[in-house]
């Protein structure tokens, strides 16, 4: 537990680098299926699907590494992680890119997709400031979205 503690803060950054880039990726994916192509592509809907379940396998290392540290350090259970922030966050997005590797067809893929950009904005620098808040979150769900339809 004492080796993971230490390069935690490492790992934290390294994975959410991953989860935006996947992000980006699979969210671009999806207004390039829903916006610039005028048929269903199989290669598009293969790269979306593969880019969101890598997704939600980054999502899952994430929370898991964040839960054991939280356990190894201040000796809380799995239940009390399981209302944590992060932890749901996590599950949002983990539940959204599932639902789009299940099926990356049509204008079903903007639910899943919404609840990708909501999972990780809910853990972005923006929500976890105390002041302006709500701005702050809107310029950062602006700059994601812009990343990914850039």
């Amino acid at each position: 537990m004492t080796q993971l503690v230490e390069v935690f803060g490492f790992v934290s950054v390294i994975l959410r680098g991953c989860t935006l880039a996947l992000q980006t990726l699979a969210m671009g994916g999806v207004v390039f299926a829903l916006f610039l192509l005028r048929a269903r592509d199989a290669a598009v809907e293969l790269a979306i699907r593969r880019w969101a379940l890598a997704l939600a396998v980054t999502q899952v290392f994430f929370v898991a590494v964040d839960s054991a540290v939280l356990m190894g350090t201040a000796g809380l259970p799995v239940g009390g992680l399981v209302g944590a922030h992060y932890f749901l966050a996590g599950c949002v997005t983990i539940a959204g890119s599932l639902m789009l590797a299940a099926r990356p067809a049509g204008s079903i893929m903007l639910l899943p997709a919404l609840m990708i950009f909501s999972g990780t904005l809910a853990t972005s620098h923006a929500m976890a400031r105390l002041d302006n808040r709500l701005a702050l979150g809107i310029f950062t769900l602006l700059h994601q979205v812009a990343t990914a339809v850039w």
